[in-house]
C-alpha cells in the first residue's frame, strides 16, 4: 500500500480560509450499530476534477486518523487497513461532489469524519482545503436533546481582574455537536467552545465560554446563549445577567450551656455556646434565677462558618458557693433578625447524670479504595474518667481483632473522648464481614456494644465525564481539566488526579463538596485540576479517578503531536 505524509496542523482552520474555496459536508447523524450511511461532500471555488481528495477522521479522545483517498479521476482507491472491506470512497466529478459509503459501522466508528483535498495535483504532502466536518454517532440509543444550564459568578464577587467569564453547559444530547451562539451571533470575540464530550451514558457534553468586560456585568447587561440542536430541532436560550443575590431568610440561634468540671475549685464556668444563626448580630443576656444578673459575660466575636451560618460563645465564671446552693443561671439570646429570643437554663450539675456515648464509624473511601489501609472506629465520649474504660473488638468471621486506642481528649465541660482504631483489610469491608465493639466503664450500667458493617444498599456509581481545554485556552501558559462527577450516592467520595500514572498531590487541584442535584437521586461534584500548556501538548496522560463504593476512572489524554 502506497504509504502517504499527511501534515494535521491544519484542523483549527477547517474551513473557510479563502471564501472563493468550499466543501459542504452533509449533516450529523445517528446511526445505530451494524448500519450504514453515506457521507458526501460539495466542492466549489475550484476546478474540482483536477484533485485528490480524502477522507479524515476524528474520534471523540480528538486522534486524527486517516481513512481514505481517490485520484482525481477516480481510477484508484487507497484505504486504512482499518477500513478495508468496509468503506468506500467515490466521486462524481459532474457533480463536483465525493463520498464515502460506510457499511457494518460499529460504535468505536463514532467519530468527526472530514474531507480534504490535497495542496495540488497528485501531492503527498498535505491537505490545504477541509471540509466543516461531518459528526457520525453509531448508538443504539435514541435521539436526545440538550439540557443547557447557566454558568455565572455571582453579582457581587470581587475580582482583580477586569473581566470575568459566564457560560452555558449543554449536557445528555444525542448526536453531537450543539451549535452556540452569544447574544444571536452577534458576538464573535471572547469565545471558547468546548468539543462534545461523550459521556458513560452514551450522550454527549459540552460547554461555551464567553469573557466580558467587568463593567458590563456590574452594569447588569444581559447576554444570551443560545444552543440548538439541530437533529432534534431543538433551540434553547438561557439569558444571563447580573443579579443581586436575594436576601436569605434569617435563621435563628440554636442556644446549649456546657458547665465545666465539678471539681473542687472557688468557681465553676459556664459555656453558652450559639450555633447556626444568620445574619450576625446578636444580643446576649445572662439571667440568675430569671433575673438579670450584674455577672459580666466574656463573648466572643461571632464566626462565619462553611455553611454561610454563625457561632459564638458566652463564658461567664459563678462562684462556687452560689453554684451549690441551686441557683439557676440562663443565657439568652435575642437574635433581632428573626425576632427571636432563644433561652438555654442550668443549674448545679449532678455529676451521675453524664453518662458515656460510644459511637461506631466506617472506613473513609479514601481508605478503601486508595490506601489499601480500611479503619473502622469506635469513639467513646462523654466519660469523666477514663480510669477502668475497656474497648473490646470483635469479629463475625472469628479472627483476631487487633486495635489501639488514642490518648484520652479533654473536652470543654471536663468530660474525656477516647477513640479505638481496628484495622481491615478492604476485602474484609467488601465482603461485608461484622465488626463489633463492646465498651465496659464504670459510669455505664452495662456494656454497650456496637456492631458495623457495609450497607447492603451498595448505592449509585459516579457518572465521570471530563472536560479538555479550548483551543483558546491553550495559548495560556497554565490550562485546567475539569472532572464532572453526577448521579452518585452516597455522597462520601474522594477524587484525585494522576499524571502518567503518579499520583498528583492535593494542592494541584480542587474538589467541590458534593450537592443533591435537583430533581435528581444523586449528588453533583466538580474536580479541577492546573497544569502546565508545555505539560499537555508533550502528551502527558491524566486521570481524574473516585473512589466510591465502585471504583470508576476515565482517562482524558492529549496525543503527543497533536
Amino acid at each position: 500500500m502506497k504509504l502517504f505524509i499527511v501534515c494535521l496542523l491544519f484542523l483549527s482552520g477547517l474551513s473557510g480560509v479563502h471564501c472563493d474555496v468550499q466543501l459542504d459536508q452533509s449533516e450529523s447523524v445517528v446511526i445505530k450499530p451494524g448500519g450504514s450511511h453515506k457521507l458526501s461532500c460539495t466542492a466549489s471555488g475550484f476546478k474540482f476534477s483536477s484533485y485528490w481528495m480524502n477522507w479524515v477522521r476524528q474520534d471523540p479522545d480528538k486522534r486524527l486518523q486517516w481513512v481514505s483517498r481517490i485520484t482525481n479521476d477516480g481510477d484508484i482507491t487507497y484505504y486504512n487497513d482499518s477500513f478495508k472491506g468496509r468503506f468506500t470512497i467515490s466521486r462524481d466529478n459532474n457533480k463536483n461532489n465525493l463520498y464515502l459509503q460506510m457499511n457494518n459501522l460499529q460504535t468505536e466508528d463514532t467519530a468527526v469524519y472530514y474531507c480534504g483535498r490535497d495542496t495540488w495535483f497528485g501531492a503527498d504532502n498535505g491537505f490545504d482545503y477541509w471540509g466543516s466536518g461531518t459528526m457520525v454517532t453509531v448508538t443504539s440509543a435514541t435521539l436526545h436533546a440538550p439540557s443547557v444550564f447557566p454558568l455565572r459568578p455571582c453579582c457581587g464577587s470581587s475580582s482583580s481582574d477586569s473581566h470575568v467569564t459566564i457560560g452555558c453547559l449543554s449536557t445528555g444530547f444525542l448526536p453531537a455537536p450543539v451549535d452556540v451562539k452569544w447574544n444571536s451571533g452577534s458576538i464573535t470575540s471572547g469565545l471558547k467552545n468546548f468539543p462534545a464530550v461523550l459521556q458513560q451514558s452514551g450522550l454527549f457534553a459540552s460547554s461555551s465560554q464567553l469573557t466580558i468586560p467587568l463593567s458590563d456585568w456590574k452594569a447588569k447587561k444581559s447576554f444570551e446563549c443560545n444552543v440548538e440542536h439541530k437533529p432534534t430541532s431543538t433551540k434553547v436560550t438561557q439569558k444571563i445577567e447580573c443579579q443581586d443575590e436575594p436576601e436569605p431568610e434569617p435563621i435563628k440561634p440554636t442556644v446549649e450551656i456546657l458547665q465545666g468540671p465539678c471539681a473542687s475549685s472557688e468557681s465553676v464556668e459556664l459555656l453558652c455556646l450559639i450555633t447556626g444563626y444568620a445574619p450576625s448580630e446578636i444580643k446576649v443576656q445572662w439571667l440568675l434565677n430569671g433575673q438579670v444578673t450584674e455577672i459580666s459575660p466574656s463573648n466572643s466575636k461571632p464566626c462565619k462558618e462553611e455553611n454561610d451560618t454563625f457561632s459564638s460563645r458566652s463564658k461567664v465564671s459563678v462562684p462556687k458557693e452560689d453554684w451549690n446552693s441551686g441557683d439557676s443561671y440562663t443565657c439568652k439570646v435575642t437574635h433581632p433578625a428573626s425576632h427571636t429570643k432563644t433561652e438555654a437554663s442550668t443549674k448545679k450539675c449532678d455529676d451521675t447524670a453524664i453518662t458515656p456515648k460510644v459511637d461506631v464509624l466506617p472506613p473513609s473511601p479514601k481508605d478503601l479504595l486508595v490506601t489499601k489501609e480500611a479503619k473502622v472506629y469506635c469513639v467513646i465520649s462523654r466519660m469523666t474518667s477514663t480510669d477502668d474504660l475497656t474497648v473490646q473488638w470483635s469479629r463475625s468471621d472469628g479472627k483476631k481483632a487487633l486495635a489501639f486506642d488514642s490518648a484520652p481528649e479533654k473536652a470543654y465541660d471536663g468530660t474525656f473522648t477516647v477513640k479505638s482504631t481496628l484495622k481491615i483489610s478492604p476485602g474484609d469491608w467488601e465482603n461485608k464481614k461484622q465488626f463489633n465493639c463492646k465498651v465496659v466503664h464504670p459510669d455505664l450500667p452495662s456494656p454497650i456494644e456496637k456492631s458495623i458493617q457495609k450497607s447492603q444498599d451498595p448505592g449509585t456509581e459516579p457518572t465521570i465525564t471530563l472536560l479538555p481545554p479550548s483551543d483558546d485556552e491553550l495559548r495560556n501558559d497554565f490550562i485546567s481539566l475539569i472532572c464532572m462527577l453526577k448521579n452518585f450516592r452516597p455522597q462520601d467520595i474522594y477524587v484525585f488526579w494522576k499524571k502518567d500514572g503518579v499520583t498528583l498531590e492535593e494542592d494541584y487541584y480542587m474538589t467541590t463538596t458534593p450537592v443533591l442535584e435537583e430533581e435528581e437521586e444523586g449528588f453533583i461534584s466538580f474536580s479541577k485540576l492546573t497544569i502546565a500548556r508545555s505539560d499537555w501538548m508533550r502528551g502527558a496522560t491524566y486521570s481524574c479517578i473516585a473512589a466510591h463504593n465502585t471504583i470508576s476512572q476515565r482517562d482524558i489524554k492529549k496525543n503527543r503531536g497533536k
